[in-house]
Parts: structure tokens; sequence; C-alpha cells
């Protein structure tokens, strides 16, 4: 193996399955490791996200990064993992890919025990919706800073969460690029 074969190998991060708020934390880790030296850090994505805290804490992470961060989306980035590409500096997907986002929802299930103490879960409630409609207000953002198309469209995308081709996600400005597969 090469020498630069094997340091592009070793500043590489995997961001795949679904991922939980620790996990994300561990992900960090290797980006701060990895920030301590000069060079790109390739960010491959294959996810379905995960959590919202989570995907916070990576976007700032990744947008903070002192390196360039490259996405490389190989499989699906849905949800969460597809804000952390927005982040990212260049983003590419291979010809294939999935990649889709939505709104938060607020699932509500209510049991007649729970309704007892109606005003208790009343007040969680509209906690809960404001919460979700300020993260609602933040995906929409991120997504307009990236893709500087109307945010009409953005809308209906979120609300529609329709999962976009590689080409699909071009055309939107989701991605900078399109790979190429190498010629065998």
């Amino acid at each position: 193996m090469s020498c630069s074969l094997r340091i592009q190998k070793e500043r590489r991060i995997f961001l795949d399955s679904s991922f939980s708020e620790k996990e994300i934390n561990e992900l960090i880790k290797k980006f701060h490791h990895l920030n301590l030296e000069d060079g790109d850090i390739f960010l491959q994505i294959n996810s379905v996200g995960g959590s919202f805290v989570g995907t916070k804490k990576l976007y700032e992470a990744i947008r903070f990064s002192r390196n360039k961060v490259i996405g490389v989306v190989v499989g699906n980035c849905f949800s969460g993992a597809a804000l952390a590409l927005q982040a990212c500096h260049r983003r590419y997907a291979s010809p294939l890919s999935k990649i889709g986002v939505h709104y938060i929802t607020l699932p509500i299930c209510f049991t007649i025990d729970d309704l007892k103490p109606m005003k208790h879960y009343v007040d969680k409630l509209r906690l809960k919706y404001k919460e979700r409609k300020n993260n609602n207000k933040l995906i929409l953002e991120i997504l307009y800073d990236r893709m500087k198309i109307d945010k009409k469209i953005i809308r209906e995308m979120l609300t529609k969460e329709k999962e976009l081709s590689a080409k699909e996600a071009f055309d939107l400005r989701m991605i900078d690029e399109i790979m190429s597969y190498n010629p065998v």
C-alpha cells in the first residue's frame, strides 16, 4: 500500500446505519483527531439518519472543521445524514444513491390512564410542539443555505419526504457532483 493511499484511508470517517447521539459523539472525536493534522477529511455516508440532537452536533463539527470535509454518499443518505451532508465543503453521491429529508414529526400516543393528569400532558405537548417547530425552521434554513433555491420547493420536499435519486439531488443542489464509475 502506498503512503498516499494509507493516509487517505486513515482520513476517512464512516456514517452508516442509523445513529444515536452517543455514536455521533464518538464520530466527532474522530473529526477532532483528524483536525490535528492538515488534509481533507472524507465522510462516507450510507445512513438512514438518527438522533436530531446528534445531527446538530455533527453538522457543527463539520462546519467548524479546520480541514475540508468531503461528503461521499454511497447508498442511502436520509434525514439527519442528509443534513450532515449539507455541512460538507464538497458533496458527492454515487449514481444509484438515494437522498431524502423530512420535517420532524411529533408522535402522540395516549392511553386512558394518560388522560387523567391532562394538564401535565398538554403543557408537555405545547413545549414539544414549539421545539419541533423551531427544529423544522432550522432544517429549512440548513437546506436553503446550501441549495439556494426557492424555499417553497424545499418545504414541499420536506413535507412529501421524497427519496431523491442522485440526479434529482444534483438538480436541486443537494450534492455538487455525481461520481462516475471507474472503468474496468
